[in-house]
């Protein structure tokens, strides 16, 4: 297929998959924590209805690739049989609470370092420290012992397996929830996405999602050197790209840091075409401490979760995977808990300026 190690292949792609990633995300302001709090305050919101729709085109997509022969789901985290119930709904509660504190999740702040936001910076660069203290360091003692008391073993782990012990055939139990999911977000950004240009980058983000999956399922399935089955997801990534620029002679590219650097590009690319960089900063140490304290909850609560609102929300529901939706709307309800506690404080903040603006 290519001269190229199938790494490095692997590795191509996901940068050309983050940089347009990066470009849609920096332009269209898309974003999650935007969509649940827009909801929360005012009882709708367009941007959910672009999440809606992105994750309804990812799920098609995917399942499409995977009807096709052209993946295998089964390989990938997020259709395991055995999940962590602790970690999934403890681990998205933190996790979604960190990002109320931070102003935003870890694709965003990824998108938000590259146009000169430093306070995302920051943040990104704590939010590594803690995923990979969580993964491998001293914070993996708590993630352990909560993933490990509460984990169990399922005979269903996803909906088509649900499905299929109803006697469906492959295709329709796979293809129903599609439909279902599909048929609730057209209905609800009907009501809600009124710019065909947010339509468009909807669902481009979930085009992303569903060539992540082809480019590692697929690209990569090399009998020699077989590429791990994933798609998008930002914060263990995070982790891995900052030891990668701390160990680079001896480290092998993964997907995942090629992704974040593809993002980092495409973000500074669009800001700069679109006349939107700009340097921020902190405005007083209160901030800067709430700002790490919603680092490092994302971190540890993204690596217990296993995934973000892109690696879990968009890319593992996309598998049809039962812990899936339980680690999205675990990290949805963090998002309202901490909407809730932490806007309520009022118009003017103890850092000075506009309470908590929609971003960083």
């Amino acid at each position: 297929m290519s001269e190229l190690e199938p790494h490095i292949l692997v590795a191509l792609l996901a940068a050309g998959l983050g940089v347009i990633f990066g470009v849609v995300m920096e332009w269209s302001r898309f974003c999650l924590l935007s969509g649940v709090r827009e909801l929360v305050t005012t009882g709708a919101s367009f941007k959910l209805g672009m999440y809606a729709l992105a994750l309804a085109v990812a799920a098609a997509g995917t399942q499409t690739l995977q009807l096709a022969g052209l993946v295998d789901l089964d390989q990938s985290i997020y259709r395991s049989d055995t999940m962590s119930i602790g970690g999934l709904v403890v681990g998205g509660l933190v996790f979604g609470f960190g990002a109320v504190l931070t102003r935003g999740c870890v694709s965003r702040l990824t998108v938000l370092s590259a146009t000169g936001n430093l306070r995302a910076l920051v943040v990104l660069l704590t939010v590594g420290i803690a995923a990979y203290a969580t993964l491998r360091g001293i914070l993996y003692f708590p993630r352990d012992l909560l993933q490990s008391a509460t984990s169990l073993t399922t005979p269903v782990a996803t909906f088509d397996a649900a499905l299929a012990t109803l006697g469906l055939s492959e295709t329709a139990a796979r293809m129903i929830p599609v439909l279902v999911v599909a048929l609730l977000a057209v209905i609800y950004a009907v009501r809600t996405v009124r710019s065909p240009a947010h339509w468009l980058a909807a669902i481009a983000i979930g085009l992303v999602i569903v060539g992540g999956w082809y480019a590692t399922g697929y690209i990569g399935a090399d009998d020699f050197d077989p590429q791990p089955v994933e798609s998008l997801t930002f914060t263990a990534p995070i982790g891995d790209s900052l030891l990668y620029l701390m160990t680079y002679t001896g480290s092998t590219i993964k997907f995942g840091i090629a992704l974040v650097a593809g993002a980092l590009i495409g973000s500074f690319l669009s800001a700069l075409f679109g006349k939107r960089l700009a340097l921020q900063g902190f405005e007083a140490p209160r901030q800067l401490a709430r700002y790490l304290t919603g680092g490092v909850m994302m971190g540890f609560g993204g690596v217990a979760s296993l995934g973000c609102t892109i690696g879990q929300g968009l890319t593992g529901v996309s598998t049809l995977s039962i812990a899936s939706l339980v680690a999205l709307a675990s990290i949805v309800s963090g998002m309202a808990l901490g909407i809730r506690l932490v806007d309520a404080r009022g118009g003017v903040n103890e850092m000075g300026g506009e309470a908590f603006p929609v971003s960083i």
